[in-house]
């Protein structure tokens, strides 16, 4: 079971010609609401109340062509542009979590633009703490950060503190320039992707518990059990730090 997707593509200060734009990808996404009826009610967009018919023409109007937040439903969707990263992410998430194969159409859909990268699910509760640095966070919301490794955040006085050091948690996220480091249980990589981290194919194919698909226009399908992973230690936690080693530093 998961409840969010992140989805990255290519993002080309230049040209724009590969970017994710706000009403491209609500085009797709509308069209798997409407497979899912899920097109009822308010549509919350960058604020604005609406109905789900409307949000094309907001989009379309907007000052921001590469960025939206939208809810709906108890499901969210949230597109932005790193561009100092060449990278324009696309997340969804919904309120209870879903089965993978609830996830395909989505996948299918999102991943047809010629500027795909990646995808991936993730449970986003376990990503969240993954990569939480800040110990006002760990205290807002009662949680204990007690035995937990400890850095610098590297500024200087009086901003200096210490944070939480999450460089070695098995589900952290890192950016990077033209991709965004971070795994899945389930993931989708494209010719793009293994061009920017120069991953081994072959070695990903000899990846103990992990099943490779090889499907059309080159898009590689990683699964590494059936639902998304949400331990940081035991075997779920050195699968992660394999595929990590094996996708990003083979």
């Amino acid at each position: 079971m998961c409840d969010g997707l992140e989805i990255d593509y290519t993002f080309d200060g230049t040209t724009r010609a590969t970017s994710m734009t706000s009403t491209m990808a609500w085009d797709i996404i509308w069209s798997l609401l409407v497979r899912e009826d899920r097109t009822q009610g308010a549509f919350q967009v960058d604020e604005h109340s609406m109905k789900g018919s409307d949000v094309d023409a907001h989009l379309r109007n907007t000052e921001s062509p590469y960025s939206f937040c939208i809810s709906w439903h108890g499901c969210e969707a949230d597109l932005v542009s790193l561009g100092n990263h060449d990278v324009c992410v696309l997340r969804v998430k919904f309120d209870q979590p879903r089965a993978m194969q609830l996830w395909e159409p989505w996948v299918d859909q999102l991943t047809q633009s010629s500027g795909f990268i990646s995808a991936r699910l993730f449970d986003t509760e376990y990503e969240l703490w993954q990569n939480a640095r800040d110990p006002l966070q760990y205290e807002a919301a009662g949680r204990s950060y007690e035995g937990l490794p400890m850095k610098s955040n590297e500024l200087p006085p009086p901003l200096d503190r210490q944070v939480i050091d999450t460089t070695h948690n098995p589900g952290r996220r890192e950016l990077r320039n033209g991709y965004i480091e971070a795994i899945g249980a389930a993931m989708w990589i494209s010719p793009i992707f293994v061009e920017r981290t120069g991953v081994d194919l072959v070695a990903i194919d000899q990846l103990d518990g992990v099943d490779v698909a090889h499907g059309s226009s080159g898009i590689v399908k990683l699964t590494a059990g059936d639902r998304c992973f949400s331990q940081p230690d035991g075997k779920e936690a050195a699968l992660q730090d394999a595929l990590r080693q094996g996708l990003y530093f083979s």
